[in-house]
């Protein structure tokens, strides 16, 4: 008997519910059209759509589509070189956001004459609900918009209490002037000029400073040119930002996982312009070749040039997120198993150092230009130092944060790894040689030597400098920062004798194979 009475009021509740949702009209209001003919008056078409949707808002019993879906959807939808919204083309708007009544219209300034002309149409039977003219001067726009918003309330049979009329007859400006720059504010907004709308609002409030809606599209309009002029600065996108942001902000683990699958596509993206490069031939070295270019996302990279320049921002851009991303503070809970500090400081080490290699070869075959970013102090430095400069703070950040991880000594030998090198940089000069000399063109290397390196040159081997014979010396096997990795040079054409000869006095320890049989010259 209870469980029937408890049901049977849930019923009730339900259809209670259902009955204040059905009653609920959803309104869209969409920009008038400008049939003064002069261009100067364009931008009252959002802002009088603006001054609606905010009094209209008011109105507990209607729900008003917001100006930001309309944009959004007007610039999906092609109204042909007349942007007039008839009938039709309303009933069309108001259905795409799930409106049930559209208004529209025009409004017309000759002179000191202003005229808007509504129209509200009824989405689902196209049929037009009201149809007003409304005519004043200019300077009184304000009392015209007032106007047409009593008309659409008296029209939808809306109730009002005391504080919505209060609320919607609040006039935000009476300021033509004031009311002019905040429409151009809108305009420029939307169309991605922030500093521009940033201009405009502060005109607005400039000719009326109690124009409330100005002041606060301004405070936001503002905060999101900061980062935006923060995203300039770190070479990242708002969105990208904003993404972090979110993260460390809500703490949510599908926020923090998002953040994270984001910087890693990117250092995946990377990775794999890295290993599947290829030029077009030994006697085309300039440009890429066809099927490395079908799998970039960008059809106009075609040459070398063009592919380091694209990777170099690539890079940079990743290792600017990652440093955002630490800006905002270690938190060893942030995301549980999935903690973002803990993925990004360890497992991108290695190929950090596949990075480092890669970049050897670009500059040595193609010279370093582009080749070039920001250290964590802004100091412009070849990317393979600036790399090797990351292996060491991730890794000592990773071993000092994550102690005694299953991964601890593979991450403190490719610290130790990135140290050597650098107090050793003949070693980059090592990488230099092998990478100019292993093969006829430039090709990626995994540069995890270990015992024996075979050359396949047929044009010819390279002179070896001092610096170069040294570092092959000094180069560190996989997971260690001691010498001595290098056991064997295996040529596969002829070598050059004096080179041979070079080699032999140079390199002790370590075995000149000269598969060619015959020396050169």
């Amino acid at each position: 008997m209870k469980n029937h009475k408890f049901f049977s009021l849930l019923v009730l509740l339900f259809a209670i519910c259902s009955s204040l949702l059905a009653e609920t009209k959803t309104v869209a209001i969409s920009y008038f059209d400008n049939t003064s003919g002069l261009e100067q008056y364009n931008p009252l078409s959002k802002g009088l759509a603006d001054m609606l949707i905010t009094d209209l808002s008011n109105v507990k019993s209607i729900q008003i589509v917001e100006r930001e879906k309309l944009e959004s959807l007007l610039k999906e939808i092609d109204l042909g070189e007349g942007k007039f919204i008839d009938p039709n083309t309303a009933q069309k708007l108001g259905r795409g956001l799930g409106a049930g009544y559209m208004l529209t219209g025009s409004y017309l300034i000759m002179g000191e004459t202003m005229r808007i002309d509504a129209r509200l149409v009824d989405v689902g039977t196209g049929e037009i609900s009201m149809a007003e003219e409304i005519t004043g001067e200019k300077n009184t726009f304000f009392e015209l918009e007032k106007d047409l918003v009593n008309k659409l309330v008296a029209t939808l049979n809306l109730g009002l209490s005391k504080s919505e009329e209060r609320r919607i007859n609040k006039v935000q400006t009476e300021s033509f002037e004031s009311f002019s720059a905040y429409s151009s504010s809108l305009d420029a907004l939307d169309n991605g000029r922030y500093e521009e709308s940033v201009g405009h609002l502060k005109k607005a409030v400039e000719y009326d400073e109690d124009f409330e809606i100005a002041w606060d599209r301004l405070d936001d309009l503002q905060e999101k040119l900061d980062k935006l002029v923060k995203a300039r600065s770190l070479k990242l996108t708002a969105a990208t930002i904003e993404t972090i942001d979110k993260a460390f902000n809500t703490r949510n683990q599908a926020d923090v996982e998002m953040m994270s699958n984001m910087l890693n596509a990117r250092r995946m993206e990377c990775y794999t312009m890295m290993t599947q490069f290829a030029v077009d031939s030994e006697e085309n070295l300039n440009h890429l070749s066809e099927k490395f270019r079908s799998t970039l996302d960008d059809s106009t990279v075609r040459t070398v040039d063009d592919f380091k320049h694209v990777f170099v921002k690539k890079i940079d851009e990743y290792i600017s997120a990652v440093r955002y991303l630490e800006s905002k503070g270690f938190d060893s809970n942030l995301g549980g198993m999935m903690n973002p500090f803990k993925m990004l400081w360890g497992t991108p080490l290695d190929m950090n150092e596949r990075y480092i290699s890669f970049f050897i070869t670009l500059e040595e075959w193609f010279g370093a230009d582009d080749l070039i970013i920001k250290d964590s102090n802004g100091d412009e430095k070849p990317a393979y130092q600036v790399l090797d400069d990351l292996i060491i703070d991730h890794g000592n950040k990773f071993l000092n944060a994550f102690p005694y991880q299953p991964n601890d000594q593979r991450v403190k030998g490719r610290v130790d790894r990135a140290i050597f090198r650098k107090q050793n940089p003949d070693i980059y000069s090592a990488y230099r040689w092998i990478s100019r000399n292993h093969r006829d063109k430039p090709e990626y290397i995994d540069w995890y030597f270990s015992g024996s390196i075979f050359f396949n040159h047929g044009g010819g081997l390279t002179t070896i400098s001092k610096e170069a014979l040294n570092g092959i010396l000094l180069i560190p096997c996989m997971n260690s920062p001691e010498p001595g990795c290098i056991t064997e040079l295996l040529f596969v054409d002829s070598i050059d004798k004096d080179l041979y000869k070079l080699m032999q006095e140079n390199l002790p320890g370590i075995k000149i194979t000269n598969y060619g049989k015959k020396f050169g010259r």
